[in-house]
């Protein structure tokens, strides 16, 4: 239980000090790009995790029962999981622009290059959860909890130094970086 508390309020402080560090460093009008940028991966992340849902009990079991049927079961649901992740990723970053220019006023098209990377962004987030849920049903909660602390330190660390290189194209930079790194640790 304290190990996921844990991991639940670094994730929060991980899902906000972005967005802080924007405001503060570059002002509110970045802040407003930012916003434009992530609607549709947010609109994503509210359907997505309601097909997960339908998924991922299966996982919860294993701890249980049905120890052996693991591989196979989480090798199905990985090639389920890894398409719909590269889709996404692919779909928000060829399509999400020209959304962003048929929908917002010119001055908001600068956002579509952050669309771009986030739209990449997608993806180790949605393999994430999958690895998540299945490190936690075979009981690898701290492991979970240092992920989650190494990720939002290495974001954080990261923007830092992303938003005065690049700008907002930065902050997207390094979100991807914290979530590539993130995945790849849990996978391992």
């Amino acid at each position: 239980g304290l190990r996921f508390a844990s991991a639940t309020v670094i994730q929060s402080i991980y899902d906000r000090m972005g967005i802080v560090l924007v405001g503060h460093l570059l002002g509110a009008q970045a802040v407003a790009l930012v916003s434009t940028a992530t609607v549709l991966t947010e609109k994503l992340y509210w359907f997505l995790p309601s097909v997960q849902n339908a998924i991922f009990p299966f996982f919860s079991n294993l701890h249980i029962v049905a120890r052996d049927r693991l591989d196979s079961a989480f090798a199905r649901v990985f090639r389920y999981q890894a398409i719909i992740a590269v889709g996404c990723g692919l779909g928000f970053s060829l399509l999400g622009p020209w959304v962003i220019r048929l929908v917002f006023p010119s001055k908001f098209w600068v956002a579509g290059a952050i669309v771009t990377i986030f739209g990449w962004v997608c993806d180790p987030p949605l393999i994430g959860n999958l690895l998540t849920t299945v490190l936690q049903s075979l009981g690898k909660e701290r492991e979970v909890s240092h992920v989650v602390a190494v990720q939002c330190g290495l974001f954080l660390c990261t923007i830092i130094i992303f938003l005065r290189l690049w700008g907002l194209n930065g902050f997207a930079w390094a979100y991807l970086i914290a979530e590539t790194t993130a995945g790849t640790l849990q996978a391992w």
